[in-house]
């Protein structure tokens, strides 16, 4: 699945935007790509760089979580 990531400005740490592809409100024949980008353009601040990620390229060991950073 593709999700999104991005540095948050807010608190500092690295934010994992999690779409919700079966929401029910989601409009019909919308690909998936096109409903990740919308949900991009809705939570991610402006000014902030987003970057698309295939959610298994996370690690699975979350203990560190608070510590991960996204270095373009």
């Amino acid at each position: 699945m593709k999700i999104a990531v991005f540095n948050n400005p807010k608190t500092g740490r690295l934010a994992v935007l999690y779409p919700a592809y079966n929401d029910a409100s989601r409009p019909p024949g919308q690909t998936d790509d096109d409903f990740l980008a919308y949900v991009m353009s809705r939570c991610i601040p402006d000014g902030t760089t987003g970057h698309i990620v295939d959610s298994n390229d996370l690690p699975n060991d979350r203990t560190f979580r608070n510590a991960w950073e996204w270095v373009d």
